[in-house]
């Protein structure tokens, strides 16, 4: 396991000194006033049970926030079902809801144009190195976007354990999908995720934008 210092810096060299959040244009409000929180989290606040909100074909309004839908999952539906170890894609999609997710810079801006075909979005971005060390240890890894099962996401296999834990180190991500015999090349990080809450001030404490 890695200590602070170390996680702090093979984040950064792993996905750049920013990443972002995309997200609905009318969330940002929200966001401002509660932090972020997974779709989970905001259903339970709204005294709606989360799995009664997961396989979204549609985006979800839960209040003033407007969820995204998860129609990579229900259009791969078969391949979800060929490719998923310990899950099916129900179970798959409620994990997913519990999730606030972040892109390396890279990243960023190609994930909110696929998104911003059907709804203004917004991206925050936030200081990645502010951000690995005010929650190393709730920060996942992964070299997929980890909800898509279409086209080439329909050929990768994964489960829990496609989620590398930021402080098992840069070098237990990269070699995880070779160490399965998934993969002969290293991986690199295309997708972050925390099964956590941001509040408020912590939010505006790591945002670089």
């Amino acid at each position: 396991m890695l200590d602070d210092r170390s996680c702090v810096d093979q984040f950064v060299a792993a996905v750049g000194t920013r990443i972002a959040h995309v997200t609905p244009a009318q969330n940002l409000t929200g966001i401002t006033a509660q932090g972020l929180l997974s779709a989970a989290m905001l259903a339970q606040r709204a005294g709606i049970e989360p799995g009664s909100i997961t396989m979204r074909q549609n985006r979800l309004e839960i209040g003033t926030t407007l969820l995204t839908h998860q129609r990579p999952l229900l259009q791969g539906a078969a391949a979800a079902e060929r490719m998923l170890e310990d899950h099916n894609m129900y179970s798959w999609a409620a994990q997913l809801d519990m999730r606030v997710f972040f892109w390396p810079e890279r990243k960023g801006h190609a994930f909110a144009k696929s998104i911003a075909r059907d709804v203004e979005v917004a991206v925050i971005w936030l200081d990645a190195a502010r951000f690995a060390a005010a929650l190393t240890d709730h920060i996942d890894l992964a070299p997929i976007n980890t909800g898509n099962f279409c086209r080439s996401g329909a050929k990768v296999r994964r489960g829990d354990w496609i989620y590398s834990p930021l402080r098992s180190g840069l070098q237990a991500f990269r070699s995880n999908r070779q160490m399965r015999g998934l993969k002969q090349n290293t991986d690199i990080v295309t997708e972050i995720s925390i099964r956590s809450v941001i509040s408020p001030g912590l939010l505006r404490s790591i945002r670089s934008d």
